[in-house]
């Protein structure tokens, strides 16, 4: 279940969730096809949300997917999950590519985004 936050948007994990699910035509409604349709939905007063429903087609689709080469192109798997510690050793490459004295890791983007939001 999402809930809308006033929270900067940039750092919203619901915005890109949603972003993704458009993406790979994930909700099993048919009056949810493109974003702005999102802005016509409305919530019942008597709850505090609205479910968004998933094809089940799309239920056993990892969330997170690798990239993966595919015909010399660079796409990204329809299959293959996107294991954490994958994730984690290009964020330390970036850190050490961008010059960053200390290790870049998922929690200096938390606590950036933290200072971004409490400022």
């Amino acid at each position: 279940m999402f809930h809308e936050r006033d929270d900067n948007l940039a750092f919203c994990p619901i915005l890109h969730v949603l972003a993704l699910a458009f993406t790979d035509d994930a909700f099993a409604s048919e009056w949810i096809n493109c974003p702005e349709d999102l802005r016509t939905l409305k919530v019942p007063s008597h709850l505090q949300s609205l479910p968004l429903r998933w094809k089940e087609s799309i239920l056993e689709i990892p969330f997170f997917r690798c990239a993966v080469s595919e015909g010399g192109q660079i796409v990204t798997s329809p299959t293959k999950a996107l294991q954490y510690a994958t994730i984690s050793n290009q964020n330390l490459r970036l850190g050490k590519s961008a010059g960053f004295r200390d290790p870049f890791r998922f929690y200096c983007l938390r606590r950036g985004a933290a200072n971004a939001i409490n400022s």
